[in-house]
């Protein structure tokens, strides 16, 4: 089941993504760090094909049966992995597509692209990244081990690393203070209604 929900999110999230926005844009919206970006990029990008190595390859291994399972999920633990799973590629498509032609895989500093804030980006300046952290969380669930769980922290850091050091930066140089304002609005990932004059994180 984790394979399956994995191939869905690779075939769903990110691949017809690229070929969607290929198709209405003539540009497939990704953009890949060179040796002159700087070293938060790297090292995020670092850490998230590990994360992605390890993970696709943890859940290819349970798949054909021969990971030695650490505890049980049981049944529920494999319908709510399965659940969180679901809504993770939910969530990650519906993202994307209120971004629109802003939508980017990767951070192009040249490069200036609109501030998304309306649809879920109004209740969280991330949607995707809090997507993508749903569907970890069910993949978990479905191949619980110790090194799940290790990548699993991985691919957060490197979201962490990427949003605090690459994205927000280089939003607020782009947007100023209309970033500014957003930033103490919205809150960095979970969805929270956002009050006039309340401060996120």
């Amino acid at each position: 089941m984790a394979l399956i929900a994995y191939t869905l999110f690779l075939v769903l999230g990110v691949g017809m993504r690229v070929l969607l926005h290929h198709r209405r844009t003539g540009d497939s919206g990704v953009r890949v760090s060179n040796a002159t970006a700087r070293p938060a990029a790297r090292l995020s990008n670092v850490l998230l094909i590990v994360a992605f190595l390890g993970t696709f390859g943890l859940a290819a291994w349970d798949t054909f049966g021969g990971l030695p399972q650490a505890w049980s999920p049981g049944r529920l633990g494999l319908l709510v992995g399965s659940a969180l799973c679901v809504l993770g590629i939910a969530g990650t498509i519906l993202s994307q597509h209120q971004m629109g032609a802003a939508w980017r895989l990767g951070v192009d500093e040249t490069e200036r692209t609109d501030l998304v804030i309306h649809g879920l980006y109004a209740y969280s300046r991330n949607p995707i990244y809090f997507a993508i952290m749903v569907f970890g969380l069910g993949l978990g669930l479905l191949v619980p081990h110790p090194w799940m769980v290790l990548f699993l922290l991985i691919g957060y850091l490197a979201i962490e690393v990427h949003v605090r050091k690459v994205e927000e930066p280089h939003l607020l140089q782009l947007h100023g203070e209309e970033f500014e304002r957003y930033r103490r609005r919205v809150n960095r990932y979970v969805p929270i209604a956002p009050g006039p004059s309340s401060r996120r994180r």
